[in-house]
């Protein structure tokens, strides 16, 4: 208490003004901090340098994050592309023995129809299209829609 004109004694000084009251202590270091010393990154008061060492944190944390997703992104890229690579080369022997049944028998509709389904299965677009190109050459295009109809109607 103040006693004919001296200044009030401050019950806690600020830690970078002394002549400062302390309204408030930092949660990090617990420094004591006056009304224009407190940040508040937080529901909670801080120093200056407590706030920004959390900011520091918190955006290392971000990149880090940023980092993971980035890497969880590509490998997931890259187990779908191993995944389709293997999927595909596991019909290429199955297509390879049909196209050589279909040579000795070149207009047999079974054949064709085993031939499409596992093209179709390979996801081979292209297969499907020469296919269609060299058996409508040997057989006509009426037995080929005969064969596709039964392929999108199976029995």
């Amino acid at each position: 208490m103040a006693y004919r004109g001296q200044r009030p004694q401050a019950e806690r000084a600020c830690g970078r003004h002394a002549a400062a009251e302390a309204v408030s202590a930092c949660v990090g270091c617990g420094a004591a901090l006056c009304d224009p010393c407190q940040v508040f990154d937080g529901p909670e008061p801080s120093c200056r340098d407590c706030a920004a060492a959390r900011r520091g944190r918190r955006r290392r944390a971000r990149v880090i994050a940023l980092g993971a997703a980035g890497a969880a992104l590509l490998f997931a890229v890259v187990a779908i592309r191993v995944t389709h690579w293997q999927y595909s080369q596991a019909y290429a022997a199955r297509v390879a023995e049909l196209a050589g049944a279909i040579e000795q028998a070149p207009c047999d509709e079974a054949l064709q129809l085993e031939l499409v389904r596992a093209l179709e299965s390979s996801h081979d677009r292209d297969g499907e299209r020469a296919a269609w190109r060299a058996y409508t050459g040997r057989c006509g295009v009426g037995l080929w829609r005969r064969v596709t109809g039964r392929l999108k109607a199976p029995e």
